[in-house]
């Protein structure tokens, strides 16, 4: 049986073991018992208490926050076996089994009936009962505890309409406290005893209180059933002198007795039961059995005697180890119980046997004196270093009691306390956001909390787990490593910063995520960790640029600029377009982007250029200027990045010149001046300063320029200073012709040059030279003697006196018949041989003339060719070169039978206009020739009245009357015919045509005498025509061309009758 006690007692111990370690607030709290037993052992259970498992016995033990508890032990049959008691006691343990037909089964495994619990208020006041009724088919079984003074009673009561085979056991150790006790209410522990049999029905009167059990010596393994009955003084006042223990009639029917002495010191009640019993349960035979907590055991001899107990644990029946945990410097307080277990008072010396080093121990007394049975509480405290010495550090500190009477009575109770050292790193982002946003180039830093979660000085260790990528700038922490006091200390924490820079060039919402390992020195198997994340921004930038941003052009001209949009941002991007400079300064000017509008939108790509072309339309009449215009790129997605970027355009300077010519050409006479004027309009788009030259000048010909009011500007050159655009103003330019100037037409070129020295315009002025007809014929040999039928050679010197080329036709006059004359040389030299020279072709008095303007100055004489003496060559032609003089050989051959006596003849030479040289002794003809034409008007308009002047010349020795002068256009005769009255010898007559001029380009016939009235030398000089060009007209006044006719006769009427009384 005390094997069984002490098997009880060894369960109970372990519970009571782990129920002072559960109530410790700090395992609540910290929920770290996982310190002290590993997870396999222990685990929270719901939110009601803390489950403790142990394996090896397969028990759990369930502590509520109410103060019951439950007991689960798992039975052969796998079944689990459960105890659950509400706490009548505040540290009791109960176990009940039942075996209902050879099966266990735990307390509650049936279904539950009731549960009723009134908690006492104070021992000694009235019953309180707690009853629990369990029901296993028609099996029923009430357990019912009412709480008496200073005892318990308990029943087991089982009931059924059937036969059952039923059986109980009842396991309970108690440390009762306030609960029964001796006179000082001292605890008392009894051991556990085994099993016993019941055989029959207990019921309350036969037995009052039952006490304990007896072995069975026949039998260990059945134990009978004893009483041991106590009757206290505060339970009545008689009861009986002794007990009988009774054994049943299965039990070997023993009896014992037990004497008791009435007036014997009660000072210990306990009562430890088990029972366990097969019996059959009818309905005619219900079962119950009854017991109570309370007995007294007899004193017995004198002796010593102490014995420590854990004072917070009173079911430690083994006196297992007590066991605190605590964090470095904490302090575990021990409660010890000192019990007298024996029967005398006595003093008992305390003492602790070991300190660990760095550890201190307190005992609250080092003596106590106890009465017999009497118990009393110690403290020892065991305070641990502060900063401990390694992860499970402990201090085994015995507290021993020697009894100081007898040292040989003593105990000893050894304590074991468990430093719990924890390590534990936290690292904490305490920035605002975990993910920062940044830009490209831009660097990023986090700031971090590293924390000591232990209890003890710690190093901490802090470290990048993921590399950053190339692109992106390294990561780096400051500081990479920290010491930390313990936590709660104030220094348990530090910060630390990490460091990045985002990339220079990367994508919008790239991101780099960075994890950050903080490792503990003290335990680096679990580090801390915390990741933060950098997320690049969308990045929006442009530049933008003009290949061509400078461009010349005219006015009205169009120019395209090539524009560059550059994206240097990170994301892709539309870009608007627009000029930004007002086109309200800008009239008539136009622009366009390539899609035709004002503004236009492009997608550009993250570091990628586009193209587009901006065509720039000026206007039509704009000056000279540098326009400055500025084009703006505007991003849609981040208004406020703008790039701007100017375009000039340089509006050039035209140089137009309009130069309306009034008068560009006219005909003069040497000595005479001619005047053209003309009007210079700028039609350039800005001022000019002109320089303007007259060039081409004839030599000995003198220019002159003049203004409109004909001030004097200068000979051949003058300068514009300033005309505007579109003004216009007007000049005149006069050449004086040489007198000696021959005749010809002649172009005078005005030059204009800008103040750039670039010729932007020229005009050419024709000047028409009239000739002067003057063809002088001289006899040098003109006399001559022959003899009849012989040559006589005479010799003419022909000068062209005239300044012009003129031809001489040369013809004899007044040859006596039979006389053969013939032109026979024609020379440079006066005196001429037949010996060397150019011979000229004649083959009729028609031929071509004898161009004398090409005689080389070798040649002497030109003979003429095939010249037979016995023919007559009566004719030839001869051209000069102004100022030119040949000489003339003519032979003449008299006839052979020629009478003697002197002979004039005559040889004339005529030419264009010029005087008629008779060599002859006699002139018996006139010889009328045009000498000039002149007109009021060499251009004249439609419809205006020409006055057209004829001079005639009489080369002729007689004078000529009543000569008529006809005009005719175009080969019709037109207007009057004008009658010279009177033309002398060697002298000039005016005539005076008028005609009403018609547009367009005409041929002008004057003919002198066109009826032969007048005898005349040679009539083929009495005609000459000339070309006139008539311009248009808007407008005419009807009848005025009548009038003008007849106030034309009028007026060569009068010139006419002036030339008469001239000559008179």
């Amino acid at each position: 049986m005390k094997r069984l006690f002490a098997i009880g007692a060894c369960i109970l111990m372990i519970f009571g073991a782990f129920l002072a370690m559960v109530t410790n607030n700090s395992y609540f709290e910290e929920k770290s018992i996982e310190k002290s037993l590993d997870e396999e052992h222990l685990h929270i259970h719901d939110d009601k208490g803390i489950a403790i498992t142990l394996q090896d016995s397969e028990l759990k033990c369930y502590i509520y926050e109410d103060g019951c508890f439950r007991m689960d032990k798992k039975l052969p049959n796998g079944q689990t076996m459960n105890l659950l008691y509400p706490g009548f006691t505040e540290h009791a343990t109960s176990f009940w089994t039942w075996k209902i037909d050879n099966q266990y089964y735990k307390c509650n495994a049936g279904q539950l009936l009731s549960h009723r619990t009134k908690a006492p208020t104070a021992w000694g006041n009235p019953a309180t009962n707690v009853s629990i009724e369990y029901a296993w088919g028609d099996l029923k079984i009430n357990l019912t505890f009412t709480l008496l003074p200073k005892t318990m009673r308990w029943s087991i009561k089982a009931t059924s309409t059937n036969s059952h085979t039923f059986g109980a056991r009842y396991e309970y150790d108690t440390c009762v406290g306030e609960l029964g006790g001796g006179a000082d209410g001292a605890p008392i522990f009894v051991p556990t005893i085994g099993p016993v049999y019941v055989e029959k029905t207990f019921v309350a009167p036969q037995f009052d209180y039952v006490s304990g059990l007896l072995p069975n010596t026949q039998n260990p393994n059945n134990p009978e059933l004893v009483a041991v009955c106590w009757l206290g003084p505060s339970l009545g006042a008689t009861r009986p002198d002794k007990l009988t223990i009774a054994a049943w009639p299965n039990c070997y029917n023993t009896v014992w007795d037990y004497a008791i002495n009435p007036s014997a010191s009660i000072t210990m009640d306990s009562a430890v039961m088990v029972y366990y019993n097969p019996v059959q349960v009818t309905a005619t035979s219900p079962l119950e059995i009854v017991g109570f907590f309370g007995a007294a055991i007899p004193p017995a001899a004198d002796y010593h005697g102490v014995e420590i107990l854990d004072a917070d644990c009173p079911f430690n029946a083994n006196n297992t180890v007590p066991i605190k945990i605590i964090q470095p410097g904490g302090t575990a307080s021990f409660n010890l119980t000192v019990w007298n277990v024996g029967n005398k008072q006595d003093t008992f010396l305390l003492s602790y046997d070991y300190c660990p080093p760095g550890w201190s121990v307190h005992l609250s007394t080092n003596s106590v004196s106890l009465t017999a049975g009497q118990t009393t509480k110690v403290k020892l405290n065991v305070t641990a270093p502060v900063e401990g010495v390694g992860p499970g550090d402990y201090a085994n500190v015995s507290l021993v009691a020697v009894c100081q009477g007898t040292p040989t009575a003593n105990d000893k109770m050894l304590t074991l306390t468990m430093l719990d050292l924890t390590y534990g790193i936290t690292i904490k982002c305490v920035d605002e956001n975990k993910i920062k946003y940044a830009n490209c180039g831009e660097p990023v830093s986090f700031r971090m909390r590293v924390s000591n979660l232990g209890n003890v000085y710690d190093n901490a260790t802090i470290s990048v787990v993921n590399p950053a990528p190339p692109n992106w700038g390294n990561i780096t922490i400051t500081p990479s490593h920290v010491f930390l006091g313990p936590a709660g200390t104030g220094i348990d924490y530090k910060y630390v910063y990490v460091n990045t820079t985002a990339p220079l060039v990367a994508g919008a919402n790239e991101q780099l995520q960075i994890s950050v390992k903080a490792v503990s020195e003290g335990n680096p198997i679990k580090p801390a960790m915390e990741t933060v994340t950098v997320v690049v921004n969308p990045e929006y930038g442009l530049t933008l640029a003009v290949e061509d941003p400078v461009q010349y052009a005219n006015p009205g001209e169009t120019r395209q600029y090539h524009l560059q949009i550059f994206n240097k941002g990170n994301t892709v991007d539309t870009i608007k377009l627009n000029i930004t400079t007002s086109m309200y300064n800008f009239p008539n000017w136009s622009y366009a982007f390539e899609n035709g509008d004002y503004s236009c939108e492009l997608e550009v790509q993250s570091n990628q250029v586009k193209n587009t072309v901006l065509t720039l339309q000026t206007a039509p009449d704009w000056p000279p200027t540098v326009n400055i215009f500025e084009i703006r790129a505007q991003s849609i997605n981040n208004i406020s990045k703008v790039a701007t970027a100017q375009i000039t355009m340089c509006i050039n300077q035209t140089h137009i010149l309009q130069i309306t010519e009034l008068s560009n050409s006219g005909s003069v006479n040497p000595g005479d001046s001619f005047t053209a004027e003309f009007i210079v309009k700028n039609k350039g788009n800005g001022p000019e300063k002109l320089d303007v030259s007259a060039v081409s000048i004839p030599k000995g010909w003198t220019p002159e320029f003049r203004n409109s009011d004909d001030l004097v500007l200068g000979e051949d050159t003058f300068s514009i200073p300033y005309i505007a655009s579109m003004e216009q103003q007007t000049y005149k330019f006069t050449v004086h012709v040489n007198s000696s100037a021959r005749a010809g037409t002649y172009q005078c070129m005005i030059n204009f040059t800008n103040e750039l020295g670039l010729e932007i315009y020229s005009f050419a002025i024709s000047v028409e030279v009239g000739q002067i007809f003057d063809m002088n014929l001289t006899g040098i040999i003109d006399r001559q003697r022959n003899s009849p039928g012989r040559v006589a050679n005479f010799t003419v010197r022909l000068w062209n006196r005239g300044n012009g080329e003129d031809k001489a036709d040369m013809s004899f006059a007044s040859i006596p018949s039979e006389w053969i004359a013939s032109y026979v040389a024609v020379s440079t030299e006066k005196d001429s041989t037949f010996l060397e020279g150019t011979p000229i072709d004649f083959d009729s008095p028609t031929s071509k003339p004898i161009d004398m303007t090409t005689v080389n100055k070798v040649t002497k004489y030109v003979p003429l060719q095939g010249v037979n003496l016995s023919i007559q060559h009566s004719a030839i032609s001869v051209k000069l070169s102004p100022g030119q003089a040949v000489y003339i050989t003519v032979t003449v051959k008299t006839p052979s039978k020629a009478s003697a006596g002197l002979y004039n003849f005559m040889i004339v030479a005529r030419s264009g206009g010029s005087k008629q040289q008779t060599l002859s002794l006699s002139v018996t003809l006139s010889d009328l020739q045009i000498q000039s034409i002149k007109y009021s008007n060499r251009m004249p308009s439609h419809n205006e009245i020409l006055t057209i002047t004829v001079t005639v010349y009489n080369f002729g020795e007689v004078d000529a009357n009543f000569v008529e002068v006809k005009l005719y256009i175009d080969g019709v005769q037109k207007g009057v015919s004008d009658y010279i009255q009177l033309i002398p010898a060697n002298k000039t007559a005016v005539a005076v045509l008028v005609w009403s001029a018609q547009q367009g380009n005409h041929k002008i016939k004057i003919e002198v005498d066109p009826e032969g009235v007048v005898p005349d030398l040679d009539r083929a000089n009495n005609v000459k025509t000339e070309s006139i060009s008539v311009k248009s007209t808007k407008s005419s006044i009807p009848g005025l061309e009548v009038f003008g006719i007849i106030a034309a006769i009028a007026c060569a009427a009068f010139l006419i009758h002036r030339e008469k009384k001239n000559r008179c």
